[in-house]
């Protein structure tokens, strides 16, 4: 199964790379997290600890900012649903079978969070899953955050070079970072 997955993943990564050679019509607004009205978090869950963050920094921004509309994505790189995670209001989630001949994820809470055109998009996954790289891509949102890399370059406005491992002080940075966004509509 793990060598069907790897080339499932070499067809994806090369049609992401064809799809990134087209011009996107997606236009970027900057906007300062304070006056964010809607919050989409994309995130790998591998185990519950992974879970248990994602489900704290949801109540951290609903609570610190005041953001209601929070709805966090989580790829699950199994094949079994695990108990630990449920999906509930806000948080949802697919797992290896959900994904298409080419690694891209195809259900009905992949695309609805595909098409829901967030003020800001945090991409918190740490590590390099092409099924991410697909939900980026095609999102509608208007600001897309996340780790700095030259791989994440295409698929990101705003990137955040990490210098701690600790994922508190990673969000801290990037709460940091959307706190000094000026919020012009002619950006």
């Amino acid at each position: 199964m793990q060598g069907f997955i790897k080339i499932k993943t070499m067809i994806g990564k090369k049609v992401l790379a064809n799809l990134l050679k087209k011009k996107s019509k997606r236009i970027v607004k900057f906007c300062n997290i304070n006056e964010a009205n809607s919050f989409g978090l994309l995130c790998v869950v591998k185990e519950e600890k992974d879970f248990k963050k994602i489900i704290g920094l949801i109540k951290y921004l609903k609570d610190e900012f005041g953001i209601r509309n929070i709805k966090a994505l989580a790829y699950y790189p199994k094949k079994d649903n695990p108990i630990f995670i449920q999906s509930r209001l806000g948080f949802d989630f697919y797992n290896i079978k959900d994904l298409n001949w080419f690694c891209l994820p195809n259900t009905v809470t992949t695309r609805n969070f595909i098409n829901e055109s967030y003020d800001i998009l945090l991409d918190v996954t740490d590590g390099e899953f092409t099924p991410q790289k697909f939900i980026l891509h095609y999102s509608k949102s208007s600001l897309k955050v996340g780790t700095f890399s030259q791989k994440n370059k295409p698929y990101l406005d705003l990137m955040i070079d990490f210098k701690s491992k600790d994922f508190q002080e990673n969000i801290n940075q990037v709460v940091s970072y959307l706190d000094m966004l000026n919020n012009k509509k002619d950006n």
